[in-house]
């Protein structure tokens, strides 16, 4: 399981996390874990959600969580563009853009039961050939649809962090992205931005042997 594209749906957030209870900290963990070995990405409709989020602080922490996230590379689709002209020979002209990639898969996936969110989600996983879909979200994504979605996507595994996890730790012979920890990159991104620079993160490339997953 090398060079793993794992797309981070909202619910797995680290701040979205933040129960005390043994099951939410078993999946924290996990997703800290993750975040040391391979890139984690998102999409605009994480930041959308993040920022939809009442509660000032909460929403300052996810939008941190969010900026920690490598972008997916195809996030938005334009659909074209609205101009407008008077009679002065003034003259605006601005794009039209979509946050999904496919509305007829968007559709299909609502059809089978999926809300309009998650819908949106699974469709940009889908889109960016995600192998991961990670979420936290048991009731309305996991239990009811997982199964008919690793049909209907082969190539795409919905995964709690944990599970992921427990299946990276169960494969041997790989070769391993690591990243610098979240905090670490939330923190390095933050200062950065604040000096208006740009960066990419480092990335270690580790061998531990041959093999295949």
């Amino acid at each position: 399981m090398e060079d793993m594209k794992i797309y981070v749906e909202t619910s797995c957030l680290r701040s979205n996390i933040r129960h005390p209870d043994p099951k939410s900290q078993k999946e924290l963990a996990a997703l800290e874990q993750l975040a040391e070995r391979y890139w984690l990405f998102g999409s605009r409709l994480t930041l959308r959600e993040a920022t939809a989020t009442a509660k000032k602080t909460q929403q300052d922490s996810l939008i941190l969580d969010y900026k920690a996230l490598k972008p997916i590379p195809k996030d938005e689709r334009l659909l074209g563009f609205n101009s407008q002209s008077d009679r002065y020979g003034g003259f605006i002209s601005y794009p039209l853009i979509a946050d999904c990639q496919d509305e007829t898969l968007r559709k299909e996936l609502i059809e089978h039961g999926l809300g309009p969110k998650d819908a949106e989600h699974l469709t940009q996983a889908v889109c960016n050939d995600c192998e991961v879909f990670l979420t936290r979200d048991e009731a309305t994504i996991i239990n009811p649809h997982r199964q008919w979605l690793e049909q209907r996507f082969p190539n795409l595994k919905i995964r709690l962090p944990s599970e992921l996890l427990l299946r990276c730790r169960a494969v041997s012979g790989r070769n391993v992205h690591r990243l610098v920890p979240m905090q670490t990159q939330i923190q390095r991104r933050v200062e950065l931005n604040s000096k208006n620079q740009t960066f990419d993160y480092i990335t270690y490339r580790t061998s531990v042997g041959a093999g295949s997953s």
